[in-house]
């Protein structure tokens, strides 16, 4: 027989705070043969004596083989006594919550989940109920077998009957949310609390074995959350909204009544549930219409109300520069007097004749302006203040005879006067007898009586041509005829062969 000596690490000072108590010392193998706290050697019957309150290692030695992963706690009438300590009670730690093996007598810190660790033991075949003995991974070459909660895998979502870890567990459907682990009770095995042992068939009706299933037909909805809510989110590549679900039964969790998250909109509602309204929106380009036209615009978000375009607001057109309209087009329809394209109501020089409004005295008309030559026409055509200065006036009434209608201002228009020039001859004047045709009404001298004119050739006629003389006359009036206009005389005379 091999002797081994055994040395185990035992947290004296956790374990009697928790429960300062005469412990009897439990396991399967023969007591301790010896120790070694001092030169004191032990047997079945002897008594130790230390000091509890220190952390120690009690080391002892056993002529029996050891298997790895066994439990060697030493048991029989080996009795650790302490102050105030009670016989006959040991603390075991098999279930308890730990957080890495040191806090385990067994030196077993098993993970349950990635937030839940507990003591277990080591073991051959036999395990508490509910509990299997099952080799724990990464432990070669010794392969330490330990007991495992059976239900360490139930409900864990899983795609094959090996996800589920024990032997006889299978992966099924359960529920509307996939498929899970079960807990095989084919042969008697109880299941846990809300669970229910059912038969389960093959496609073909045929019994392949009984598991463990949730008594709801759900591994969402536990007889607890049954027909509770909870808070669930929906999400997607706009963001992520929140809101309840209901647990029903086989159905699992149902009827999330998150909003959809979208994509931003103005529309004074939080789209995308990231806590904001109306963020983040570009403005776009619009028009602003109305019964005078369509201007370019922005858009701006009002919320609620939607989307406004802002921008300027089309007008009945004015002559201002202005394309008050928006058809890209100023003061069109407007009058434009030397065609430039600029309205003459904003044109510096509005009849193009290199004078500016400011200074030309007929801005609209490009024959009249300062500097230009002055004509006779009844206008101020050089700007200076003056109207057809340097040309005739008969009458001197500061109108030109050119524009004057009654040039000689005998109260007779010039069109009807026959001398306009002359304000003692007109229609209204007397004749007078002076071979003078004063009332203008064509004869001269009527009324008046005869005067006998002496006629007489002076030399003989000249041939100009044929039937065509010359005769010079010498005409002697009477005393007193002082009209020498001899365009009045008549003469009469026959023609000689």
């Amino acid at each position: 027989m091999k002797r081994h000596q055994e040395v185990l690490a035992i947290g004296l000072t956790l374990l009697l705070y928790a429960a300062c108590q005469e412990q009897e010392v439990l396991g399967d193998h023969d007591p301790l043969a010896s120790d070694s706290l001092g030169a004191h050697q032990t047997g079945p019957d002897d008594n130790l004596e230390f000091d509890l309150l220190a952390e120690e290692e009690l080391t002892f030695t056993t002529d029996h083989d050891l298997r790895p992963g066994y439990d060697y706690r030493p048991q029989g009438d080996l009795t650790i006594e302490c102050q105030g300590c009670q016989a006959g009670q040991y603390v075991e730690d098999f279930g308890a919550s730990c957080l890495d093996n040191s806090d385990c007598f067994s030196g077993i810190c098993l993970a349950l989940s990635e937030t839940q660790s507990v003591c277990t033991q080591a073991c051959k075949e036999e395990c508490p109920a509910s509990w299997r003995c099952q080799m724990l991974p990464d432990t070669a070459p010794d392969y330490l077998f330990a007991c495992i909660p059976a239900t360490i895998r139930l409900c864990e979502p899983c795609d094959e009957d090996s996800d589920c870890g024990f032997p006889g567990d299978m992966c099924l459907p359960i529920g509307a949310m996939g498929t899970f682990c079960a807990l095989d009770c084919s042969a008697g095995q109880q299941c846990p609390p809300d669970f229910a042992c059912k038969t389960i068939r093959d496609p073909n009706d045929l019994e392949i074995g009984k598991q463990c299933i949730p008594v709801t037909g759900s591994c969402d909805c536990s007889p607890t959350l049954n027909g509770k809510s909870r808070q669930c989110s929906l999400s997607n590549q706009f963001g992520t909204c929140t809101g309840t679900e209901t647990c029903q039964g086989a159905l699992g969790w149902q009827q999330c009544n998150a909003q959809v998250p979208a994509q931003e909109s103005c529309n004074g509602l939080d789209d995308d549930c990231d806590g904001k309204i109306d963020e983040g929106l570009v403005a776009q380009q619009c028009l602003v219409t109305n019964q005078h036209g369509s201007c370019p615009g922005t858009t701006q978000c009002l919320g609620e109300a939607g989307t406004t375009c802002v921008g300027t607001t089309p007008a009945a057109e004015l002559c201002d520069g202005l394309d008050n309209n928006c058809n890209g087009l100023a003061d069109e329809s407007f009058p434009d007097s030397d065609n430039d394209g600029v309205a003459d109501c904003t044109d510096p020089d509005a009849d193009g004749d290199g004078d500016p409004n400011t200074t030309d005295c007929r801005p609209l008309d490009p024959a009249i302006f300062f500097g230009q030559k002055e004509s006779c026409n009844g206008l101020d055509d050089n700007c200076n203040g003056l109207v057809d200065e340097g040309f005739p006036d008969t009458d001197g009434d500061h109108l030109a005879d050119c524009v004057d209608p009654d040039d000689d201002s005998d109260g007779v228009l010039d069109d009807q006067d026959c001398a306009p020039l002359d304000p003692a001859l007109n229609h209204l004047s007397p004749e007078l007898c002076n071979a003078i045709d004063d009332n203008c009404n064509g004869l001269f001298d009527e009324g008046c009586p005869a005067t006998a004119l002496s006629v007489s050739p002076v030399g003989h006629a000249a041939v100009i041509s044929q039937g065509q003389y010359r005769l010079q006359l010498r005409v002697s009036a009477p005393v007193g005829f002082t009209n020498d206009n001899s365009a009045g005389l008549q003469l009469t005379w026959s023609t000689i062969y």
